[in-house]
């Protein structure tokens, strides 16, 4: 009977939160008047959602016709991302320079001396947790009193964030991180991963467990480190979060709560994602009560797809020594990769090799490490991707070692999703925080994942014995792939120098020796090509 009256009460906060986007549903009350027409409520929900309803409909004709014009011209700015970007990048991209002007202004707001309105003022500030009443009452009374009442405080007022979504390697983070690194230090902000983002959060909650509101207090303590320099300011607070993917049913069911007390303290959100936000955490478990979300993101952000056909990290100039290896012997030269930079550095004694290392994880594990010799680790597939591990260990792991090696990586079959999923999260990891990734794979980069689709592409692909239908991984399959080409670029190298092994800067190719490589590699691409016409004739 507890549950009953809890389910109940969850279904009018579903209604409540909802009805800040003025959606025809029926009323609280008549959720109470039965699992019938609570149901049938939840199904003109669901409608909506499916069909994207009247205001989604309008943003996407607005988004559509935006997209038909020329950029915002942001060349002349002189300070903020587009001052950046311009001093940077001598190509124009006419999706990012939109992208770019939708950024700069949003600088400009968090950078001027008054906290502008919110342009989503129509939208509830969040869900506060209050006292329960001290007299007596249903389970229903009190639940209901928790989730529906408003705000003890006046909400922080700031501007709308930016949700930035769209295909692999067209400049989403790049040009989130534009706008991070252009703030001044007196705008409060911080950015994370998405992984490492939530991994925090619980540990958080975890550490205040007893607390009357947990994700309530949670909320201030992410804000009030945010806001070091001057923890009684009222100030808009910027959360950076890259690559924002729901498919973790603790994380769904926490995040609506948790950002409606973000945003309720002033916190601006730019995102970015493969995902449109209809389309997070598609087909998971209760997703019904995961939809306020969506609807709270979609008045907080505007949401904008950045519609680039280019994915600009396959374009990067190539490092000479290949770092992925497939076919035969793949695993050997993995190997004799890891022995040859054991010892980095002309005149230096090897590095010990360490057999059976363990490194802390958070809460409390620990990771083993088969083979490591200073910065660099070695693994089998199997013991880093087989095992019940998650992002907490791919983050301890590539926070201790700046160079990591890995054996024998599969083309992955029905068998093998878990191992993917984890996967894909580690390349998260390793490209977060420019690791240098050594690869032996079964095939290509592109051949790992020939056996998984999405639900719209299986009727393509029925006489694969081997398919994986899977939305999540069909859609972050493209971006894996991108990212391990990217990693055997020089651009990539000279990151992970600068950030992780400066010691490696002085051995890398200048820009005159890249462009003479590059020019070495076209001339042999066209001599291939000048071959391969030779042989079909």
């Amino acid at each position: 009977a507890a549950a009953a009256e809890t389910i109940t009460a969850v279904n009018r906060f579903h209604a409540a939160a909802l009805a800040h986007r003025s959606i025809s549903i029926s009323s609280p009350t008549a959720a109470l008047g039965g699992r019938e027409r609570a149901l049938g409520r939840d199904a003109r929900v669901r409608r909506w959602f499916a069909t994207g309803g009247e205001a989604r409909a309008t943003h996407g004709g607005e988004a559509a016709a935006a997209a038909a014009e020329a950029p915002p011209d942001t060349s002349g700015a002189e300070s903020g991302p587009a001052a950046l970007y311009h001093a940077r990048y001598s190509g124009r991209d006419a999706n990012q320079l939109r992208v770019l002007a939708k950024l700069q202004r949003l600088y400009t707001d968090l950078t001027s001396t008054s906290s502008p309105a919110s342009s989503s003022s129509a939208v509830g500030g969040g869900l506060n947790i209050v006292e329960p009443s001290s007299g007596g009452g249903s389970a229903v009374g009190s639940i209901w009193a928790m989730l529906t009442s408003a705000p003890a405080s006046e909400p922080v007022r700031a501007p709308q964030g930016l949700y930035l979504y769209g295909g692999v390697g067209c400049g989403k983070t790049m040009l989130m991180d534009l706008l991070y690194e252009a703030l001044p230090p007196s705008v409060s902000k911080f950015r994370e991963h998405f992984h490492g983002f939530m991994l925090d959060v619980h540990a958080r909650l975890r550490a205040k467990e007893k607390a009357q509101d947990p994700l309530a207090a949670v909320a201030l303590e992410l804000v009030s480190s945010a806001r070091a320099g001057d923890p009684s300011s009222s100030s808009p607070v910027l959360l950076c979060l890259d690559e924002f993917m729901v498919t973790d049913v603790a994380d769904a069911m926490i995040l609506n709560r948790l950002f409606a007390a973000l945003w309720e303290h002033g916190v601006v959100l730019v995102a970015t994602s493969n995902r449109a936000p209809a389309s997070l955490y598609e087909r998971g478990l209760q997703r019904e009560l995961f939809l306020p979300f969506i609807a709270n993101l979609e008045g907080r952000c505007d949401a904008h797809q950045l519609r680039s056909p280019t994915d600009y990290r396959m374009l990067a100039k190539r490092l000479r020594e290949p770092l992925l290896f497939w076919g035969d012997g793949a695993d050997e030269q993995v190997r004799l990769s890891f022995r040859a930079l054991a010892g980095v550095g002309e005149g230096e004694e090897p590095a010990e090799v360490v057999e059976g290392a363990k490194i802390e994880v958070m809460m409390g594990r620990e990771l083993e490490v088969p083979l490591s010799a200073g910065p660099l680790a070695l693994f089998k597939f199997d013991a880093l991707c087989g095992k019940p591990l998650s992002a907490a260990d791919y983050i301890a792991l590539t926070e201790r070692f700046h160079t990591v090696a890995i054996e024998h990586v599969p083309i992955f079959l029905p068998k093998d999703v878990p191992a993917a999923y984890r996967f894909v999260t580690l390349i998260d990891e390793v490209y977060e925080r420019r690791v240098r990734l050594i690869l032996s794979m079964e095939g290509s980069p592109a051949e790992l994942f020939q056996h998984v689709v999405t639900q719209s592409e299986k009727a393509e692909r029925r006489d694969d014995p081997h398919l994986v239908v899977d939305d999540n991984l069909g859609f972050t399959k493209d971006r894996v792939v991108s990212r391990l080409m990217e990693m055997q670029s020089l651009v990539y190298a000279r990151a992970h120098a600068e950030m992780r092994a400066p010691e490696l800067l002085d051995m890398l190719p200048s820009e005159d020796d890249g462009k003479e490589g590059a020019e070495e590699e076209a001339a042999e691409a066209e001599e291939e090509e000048t071959q391969r016409k030779s042989r079909a004739a």
